[in-house]
Formats: structure tokens, sequence, C-alpha cells
């Protein structure tokens, strides 16, 4: 058991050492899995997990070092936010780990981001929250599986791999549609490592991705007349990518020795099978 500051310094370095990340995303997967934890077990509304921990749920593994935590409640954000808050606040002064809101602000996507200071004995993070509103979605009760040894079982709501899948294919078609038409840089190649892990990892169920996404592209009306017709993303796209393939690499950790040519290969491989 984790008693003061020293011996969790201790533990993260262990732990991260065995992953090969670094130590601070190790703090930063700690605080925020402590978070969720005393969410879950306080919450009384139904808040569903998507983004990185619905992946590490659904794969049961990580193949990079978590980051934010995505929440989507089907109430309104008022109310969730006022629940999330309470719990925040009311802290017990005998915690282990004491929280602090530092910052809230809602993003022009209707997206409540939470800025939080975490504390354990002298030993702090900050972690993001991004809070959502969605009234559709596919998901299922689901446990966060282990990975640093002090973890404990706890229960959530998380979406399931295909909308997750799908969510990762519309938001690269999204911002591949920026890059071409608006001449945007491209901020999302960490998706297109995700969607290589997830396919490489996972028996997914095509038709149900295809249906989820189908629905996304035709709810965005910067997307609506997509007709996936492909290859999409095509060799001048890696050519012009490579590089910052390389940056995302290091900046995100990626776990697993994955060139751009082989995770673009993939996704177009898997969107062509709509075809």
């Amino acid at each position: 058991m984790i008693e003061n500051g020293n011996q969790l310094k201790g533990y993260i370095q262990r732990e991260t050492n065995k992953y090969k990340i670094n130590s601070n995303y190790g703090y930063n997967y700690y605080f925020t899995r402590a978070f969720l934890e005393k969410l879950y077990n306080n919450i009384s509304m139904k808040l569903v997990l998507k983004g990185s921990y619905s992946q590490f749920i659904r794969l049961g593994k990580i193949e990079r070092p978590l980051t934010d935590i995505d929440i989507i409640t089907f109430n309104r954000i008022e109310e969730a936010k006022e629940q999330i808050d309470k719990i925040i606040i009311n802290n017990n002064n005998d915690d282990d780990i004491k929280f602090k809101i530092i910052n809230q602000f809602t993003t022009t996507n209707a997206t409540l981001n939470y800025k939080i200071l975490c504390d354990f004995d002298g030993k702090t993070g900050r972690i993001s929250i991004d809070l959502k509103r969605e009234e559709l979605l596919d998901y299922s009760a689901s446990s966060v599986p282990l990975l640093f040894a002090e973890d404990k079982n706890f229960n959530t709501q998380s979406i399931s791999i295909e909308e997750h899948l799908a969510s990762k294919l519309y938001v690269v078609l999204l911002h591949l549609k920026l890059y071409t038409i608006l001449s945007r840089e491209f901020r999302r190649l960490k998706d297109f490592f995700d969607i290589h892990t997830i396919l490489g990892s996972s028996k997914i169920d095509e038709y149900k991705v295809f249906e989820i996404l189908e629905r996304k592209i035709k709810q965005d009306e910067f997307l609506r007349d997509y007709d996936l017709q492909g290859p999409l993303f095509k060799h001048s796209f890696i050519e012009t990518n490579k590089n910052n393939w390389e940056i995302d690499k290091k900046k995100y950790q990626f776990l697993t020795p994955t060139t751009i040519n082989e995770a673009i290969d993939v996704t177009n491989d898997f969107i062509s099978k709509k075809r």
C-alpha cells in the first residue's frame, strides 16, 4: 500500500519502467484512474467513457500512454457538471488524493473542459476532463483493466470498440477534408496509430462500425456528401506527413514500432471494405 509521496514516486518509476513510458504519463494514469474510481463509485447518473480510456477498457492494454478523460452524459451538461463538481468539492479530508478544480471552460463544440489539480502527499499532477452531451452511443457496462500493480477493479460504462473505431475513422476523414479543401495542417496522426492498434488487437463487427460511421457522416454538414471513394489517404499525403508522424511518435510515445505507411495502409484497406 502506498502511504506517502516518496513511496508513490518509487511506485510510479517502477511501473512506468515496465511499460517504457515517461513517468509523467505514469502520474497522469495514477491520478486519472483514481479520479474515475471516485467518480463511478459516487455518481448517481449514467456517464459513459469515450476516448483513450474506452480503448484501454475494450482492448485490455495500452499501446500509447493514456492522457485525458472523455466523458459523455445523456442528461444536460449542467446536471452532470453539478454532480461532478460536488464529488470534487466534497473530497473527504482523509482521502489520500486531493482533487481541486483549477479551471473550467466550455469549448466551441459545447464540451465542458475541467483542469484538475491532484495532490498526494506533495506529489502533484494535473489532469484534464472533457464532458460532452450526446444522444446516441453504442455502449455497455465495463470493468477497468488492471495495468499497474496497485490497481483495483471498479465498474464503469464505456463505448463499444466499434463505436470507438467509427469515431476514429470519422475524425481522420473530417481532418482529411479540412486538409484537402482548406489546406489545414493534419493534426490527428495519432488516430491512424490507434486505428492500426484496434484492427490488430480486437475482433471487430465491421457492419456495426460502418453503420455508426455512416450515421456520424450524415449528421455532419461538412462531410454528409462523402462517398468514401479511395484510397482516401494517398501517397502524397503520406510523404507530406512523414516528419510529423515521427514527431507524434515521440510526443505520444507509441509503444509499438509502426510506420506511417503501415498505419495508413490499414486505414485505407478497412475503409475500402465499405465500397
